[in-house]
Parts: C-alpha cells; sequence; structure tokens
C-alpha cells in the first residue's frame, strides 16, 4: 500500500509540473494568486481557530476559579448551618443548669485533690 501511495504521489507531481511548464505567465500568475489567496485563507482560519480556543480557555479558567471558590464559600456556609442545627438538637436548652452542679463538684474534687495536671518533663527521669 505504501508503494502505491509513493508511485501515485510520484505521478501526480509529474503531471503538476507538466501542467506548470504547460502553463503561460498570465495563467501561472492566476494559479499563483488563487494558491497564496487559499494559503492566506487557511491561515487566516487557523489563526481565528487558535485564538477563540485561546478566549474559550482563559474564559473556562477564570470562571472556574470563581465557581470553585463560590461552590467552597457555600460548603463552609452550609456546614456550619448543619452544625448549628445539629448541636441544637443534641444539645438541650437548659443544659448549662443541669450540669452546672457536676461541674461544681469536678472543680472541688480537683481543689481537694491538690494534684497538679500530668507533666511529662524529660529533666526529672
Amino acid at each position: 500500500m505504501a508503494h502505491k501511495l509513493l508511485a501515485g504521489t510520484l505521478v501526480g507531481g509529474l503531471a503538476a509540473v507538466a501542467a506548470w511548464q504547460v502553463l503561460k505567465a498570465d495563467q501561472k500568475q492566476a494559479v499563483t494568486a488563487k494558491v497564496q489567496k487559499v494559503a492566506t485563507g487557511a491561515l487566516d482560519a487557523a489563526t481565528d481557530y487558535a485564538l477563540e480556543v485561546l478566549d474559550i480557555t482563559d474564559g473556562l479558567a477564570a470562571d472556574y476559579g470563581q465557581r470553585l471558590s463560590e461552590r467552597w464559600a457555600a460548603v463552609k456556609h452550609q456546614t456550619q448551618d448543619r452544625t448549628t442545627g445539629l448541636a441544637k438538637a443534641v444539645m438541650q436548652k437548659d443544659f448549662n443548669a443541669k450540669t452546672a452542679d457536676l461541674r461544681e463538684q469536678l472543680a472541688q474534687a480537683r481543689e481537694e485533690d491538690g494534684a497538679a495536671d500530668i507533666v511529662i518533663d524529660q529533666t526529672q527521669a
């Protein structure tokens, strides 16, 4: 298959050279102008396409950062709301009043014990 492609390219190239040699000067100029026009049009289209892709990717990158920031703020707010709701559901309204005597007993026990908190000090080893 590669041999057929190579042979076709060679035959086509030879035919193009032969046709070019047969053309008159004004016909050669017309063909050259048409080829240049088509090439310029193709380059313009490729440049426009590349710039459009660049604009789209820049827009997506900017939008992505803003959407991520907005989403993070929404998740943070939602987490705070859920935490507050959970605390209200779990904690009774008079929790502090009901546990005041327990806290007082613990404070007295600490004072009576007189022991300091556990301290780990390598200098006394």
